[in-house]
C-alpha cells in the first residue's frame, strides 16, 4: 500500500504557489516556471506540468502583491501620503467620469526646486509597463551641473498618443513653469513633437541623434557601416566648417542620406545648427537608462511600481547631495543664469 500510494503523489496548485511565494518577494529574482519544475521535482521528487505551474506562480504573486486593480482604488490614498511626506509637491491625477483612473503625474518637491540648477534641457521618454493592466511609464529628466542624471518628475498614463502626451506636458509646464532657453529632446515620436508645439509653442523640440541614426540605417542599409562616424561626428560638429566637410564627404558615398538628413533638419540633430546650447546632451540616453533601471519593477503593481520609482529617484538625489556637500566649492555656479 505505501509503495502504490508512494509512487503517486502529486503536487497541488496551492502547495507549489505556498512553496514558491517566498523565492518571489523579490522582483529582481528572476524565478521562471522552469526554475519552479526543477525546484519541486529535486526537493519533493513529484513531476508537474507547466501550466499547473503558472497558475501557481500568479496565485503566489497574487498572495504577496494583492490582486492588480487593489492598486487603483488605493491611489488617492497613496497620493495624500506623497504629499504628507513631500509638501508643496506637484501631484495630478486624470479619472474618467465614471471614475476610472487614466493619469498620474508626479514631480515631488526635492526634485523641483532643484531645477533652477540644472540646465533647462527636457529629456522625455517613455516605456512600456507589464502589470495587468499595463499602461506606459513616462519620464522627465535632464543633467545637473556636475553631470549627473537629474529626474524632474515621472508619470504613468494608459499609452502614448496624442492625448497622454498633451495632458503630461500641461502638467510639467504647471509645476516647472516655461524657462528661457528651454528644449525638449525625444525620439522622433509624432505625438510628442505635436504636443510641445501646443503646449510650449515657443521652445523647439530636438531629436535624439541615435534615433535619428536608426532610422537612416532602416531605409538605407547599404551606408550605415561607412557614414556611422560621419554621422555622429556632424552632429556633434563646433563648427560649421567641420559640419560642411563631414556632409560633403556624406554626399559623395551616399547622396539620399544627404537629402534625408535635410529633410530631417539639421537644427534639430546638429549641435552646430541648434538654436538652444544643449551642451552634451545630444540623446535621449538618459531616459533610457531610467527605463532600464526600472525593467524589473516595471512588472509589478501600480503602486509598488511607483514606489520603486520613488525610492530610485530619491536615492540618486541624496547620493548626488551627499556628493556635493564635501565640496568646499560651488558645482554649476554658470547655470544659474538658466
Amino acid at each position: 500500500m505505501r509503495d502504490r500510494v508512494l509512487t503517486k503523489v502529486q503536487a497541488t496548485v496551492g502547495f507549489v504557489s505556498s512553496v514558491t511565494a517566498p523565492k518571489l518577494v523579490n522582483h529582481k529574482r528572476i524565478h521562471t516556471p522552469k526554475d519552479i519544475i526543477v525546484d519541486i521535482r529535486e526537493f519533493y521528487g513529484v513531476q508537474i506540468s507547466y501550466q499547473q505551474v503558472w497558475r501557481a506562480k500568479e496565485r503566489a504573486l497574487e498572495m504577496i502583491r494583492g490582486k492588480p486593480s487593489a492598486g487603483y482604488r488605493q491611489m488617492p490614498r497613496y497620493i495624500n501620503m506623497l504629499n504628507t511626506v513631500y509638501p508643496n509637491s506637484y501631484i495630478r491625477m486624470q479619472k474618467t467620469e465614471e471614475d476610472e483612473f487614466i493619469y498620474l503625474f508626479v514631480a515631488l518637491r526635492p526634485l523641483i526646486r532643484g531645477v533652477d540648477y540644472c540646465r533647462p534641457i527636457v529629456i522625455v521618454d517613455g516605456a512600456h509597463l507589464g502589470g495587468a493592466y499595463k499602461g506606459t511609464f513616462v519620464s522627465a529628466s535632464t543633467l545637473d551641473g556636475v553631470g549627473y542624471i537629474f529626474p524632474l518628475a515621472y508619470d504613468v498614463v494608459d499609452t502614448k498618443n496624442d492625448c497622454s502626451w498633451t495632458w503630461f506636458f500641461e502638467q510639467f509646464k504647471n509645476a516647472f513653469g516655461e524657462r528661457e532657453e528651454m528644449c525638449v529632446v525625444s525620439d522622433r515620436n509624432e505625438s510628442i513633437m505635436k504636443s510641445v508645439r501646443i503646449v510650449f509653442p515657443n521652445i523647439p523640440h530636438y531629436a535624439c541623434i541615435w534615433h535619428l541614426w536608426k532610422n537612416v540605417c532602416g531605409n538605407f542599409k547599404r551606408s550605415r557601416n561607412t557614414l556611422s562616424d560621419l554621422f555622429y561626428s556632424m552632429a556633434k560638429a563646433y563648427t560649421k566648417e567641420d559640419f560642411d566637410k563631414l556632409m560633403a564627404k556624406v554626399d559623395k558615398i551616399d547622396h539620399r542620406v544627404k537629402e534625408y538628413l535635410e529633410d530631417a533638419g539639421y537644427e534639430k540633430w546638429s549641435r552646430v545648427h541648434s538654436t538652444v546650447n544643449r551642451g552634451r546632451m545630444m540623446a535621449s540616453n538618459i531616459a533610457k537608462y531610467i527605463n532600464g533601471c526600472l525593467v524589473e519593477a516595471r512588472q509589478l503593481s501600480i503602486l509598488e511600481f511607483l514606489e520603486e520609482v520613488r525610492i530610485l529617484f530619491g536615492s540618486w538625489h541624496c547620493k548626488n547631495r551627499e556628493i556635493a556637500s564635501y565640496r568646499k566649492t560651488h558645482w554649476g555656479e554658470d547655470l544659474r543664469r538658466y
